[in-house]
């Protein structure tokens, strides 16, 4: 068991039982392993929603504690590129209702998904609500860019951002550089733009599904070439804040 972090798979069963006594929410991260561009590693996702719920874990010792990783997702999408795995989406949503559904028999009735990629949001809203609607519990999900969209629209030049771009690249050059590879960085090779009010550009969107090798010959968007140190941290740091506060506020809820 780390000092100041209740990291579940680090942890005896002893140790646990008396971390309950403190603990209010159980941070779950969740990932994908998926192609990222020549510059991304495929567990790109997966590392980035971990280190997210390891510095709040961190910060709100002793009241959370982060379980361990589901490191793959629903990426279909993906496959084209070697490498991607998927689950298929009733497996990753049972997945992710055991798990909550053990976590609940220990006694904990708080959860925040920490969902690192894109893909996974409709299953993960589709078992937040069921779990919610069967269980006396309260269970959020959030992402990592989505929650910091303001400031990645201000401050990216790229028309089309969103999978191993300028964003991504600059989030895990500060939580994990070592799954990037700084001397393969490339912008997106497009192979068609996305029709009218599809692309994440449109505040407001028209839903249509799409694989990644239809749309881009390297798997990436954007253009990774634009990364910056200042904008990683700025990300980070916004979203650390903005979901500690979230915390703070659910460790408070009374759970009806």
């Amino acid at each position: 068991m780390t000092e100041n972090l209740f990291e579940l798979d680090h942890m005896t069963w002893p140790e646990v039982e008396e971390a309950l006594k403190t603990i209010k929410v159980a941070l779950l991260p969740i990932g994908s392993c998926e192609q990222h561009g020549p510059h991304l590693e495929l567990r790109t996702d997966a590392v980035r929603a971990y280190e997210i719920a390891r510095r709040l874990t961190s910060q709100l010792h002793p009241e959370t504690i982060i379980c361990p990783t589901i490191n793959y997702g629903q990426s279909q999408h993906h496959l084209g590129f070697p490498g991607t795995l998927s689950l298929k989406p009733r497996t990753l949503m049972a997945v992710v209702e055991d798990i909550l559904t053990s976590l609940l028999h220990h006694g904990i009735r708080k959860f925040l998904i920490i969902n690192g990629h894109g893909g996974n949001n409709p299953l993960l809203q589709v078992v937040a609500s069921e779990f919610k609607m069967h269980n006396d519990v309260e269970i959020a999900i959030s992402g990592i860019t989505p929650i910091v969209a303001d400031i990645c629209n201000k401050s990216t030049g790229s028309r089309f951002t969103g999978h191993a771009c300028e964003v991504e690249v600059s989030q895990a050059m500060i939580l994990a550089p070592s799954i990037v590879r700084l001397n393969c960085l490339e912008a997106g090779k497009f192979n068609q733009q996305p029709l009218i009010y599809t692309s994440s550009k449109y505040p407001a969107r028209i839903s249509m599904p799409y694989r990644f090798d239809e749309m881009t010959a390297n798997g990436a968007l954007g253009d990774a070439t634009q990364w910056s140190e200042e904008f990683g941290q700025v990300m980070v740091d916004t979203v650390l804040e903005r979901i500690a506060e979230f915390l703070r506020e659910l460790i408070d809820k009374p759970v009806r």
